[in-house]
């Protein structure tokens, strides 16, 4: 009735609900936050695919090096049937489900913010080309402000090429789900989510999403040097 039918800000409302056990008394709070951000993810996909429960592996509360807790998201292959609006918009889903619940936010280490722009090339050049290829810049400015972990199992039999052996991240292999969302979703879609934020960010307590607005100006900024690279080479051949 407050939203209107389909709204993303419904699923949102539910999957918070959920994690706070308005509904149902959870025996712990890591079961309650996967339960929430399954059905609101559900419910933002109109629950007609598979990636509220095959695209999710997990959700996970996990530890930052500071002792502070934060969630994680374990993301797997299908997670390509949400679409890239859903699956980006997943990500604050899960963000709003962490405030809700009062965890920390992810605090990613250098090293970590690297591996993920490494492992995010590698998965474009090594498994498959997409619709976009962010640079390295984009993708660590991504990993820097993110504040849940994206991150899931491994569906390659590829290594990364580098920032193996992390303690952080259980394996070395490329995790095809997580490339995804960094792939499909939170670059193609973050004009998308910059207009949520303006809407209503501020009554969802998102405000800290505004770093996506730097983001669009850094990707604008990259990709119009590109255009005139571009043009350069094609006045000289």
């Amino acid at each position: 009735d407050e939203y209107g039918k389909n709204d993303e800000r419904v699923a949102f409302q539910i999957a918070r609900e959920i994690a706070q056990g308005d509904f149902y008394e959870f025996d712990d709070l890591e079961r309650a936050c996967n339960a929430g951000v399954r059905v609101g993810a559900s419910y933002m996909t109109g629950g007609i695919t598979t990636a509220p429960l095959e695209g999710i592996g997990d959700v996970k509360i996990r530890e930052n090096d500071d002792g502070t807790e934060y969630l994680a998201m374990y993301y797997s292959g299908p997670i390509r049937s949400a679409g890239g609006t859903a699956s980006a918009m997943s990500v604050l889903l899960a963000d709003y489900v962490r405030k809700g619940v009062g965890l920390d936010r992810f605090k990613p280490s250098e090293t970590v913010v690297k591996r993920y722009a490494t492992e995010v090339e590698d998965y474009y050049n090594r498994v498959t080309a997409k619709q976009y290829n962010p640079t390295r810049e984009e993708t660590e400015k991504i990993a820097e402000n993110v504040p849940v972990e994206v991150t899931g199992s491994p569906t390659e039999d590829l290594d990364v090429s580098n920032y193996k052996d992390l303690d952080r991240i259980d394996t070395n292999q490329i995790r095809g789900g997580m490339c995804l969302v960094y792939l499909d979703g939170l670059p193609l879609k973050a004009s998308k989510i910059k207009k949520r934020i303006e809407k209503w960010g501020e009554d969802f307590e998102l405000e800290h999403w505004k770093w996506v607005e730097d983001y669009l100006e850094l990707q604008k900024e990259i990709h119009s040097s590109d255009d005139e690279d571009d043009e350069e080479d094609e006045e000289k051949s």
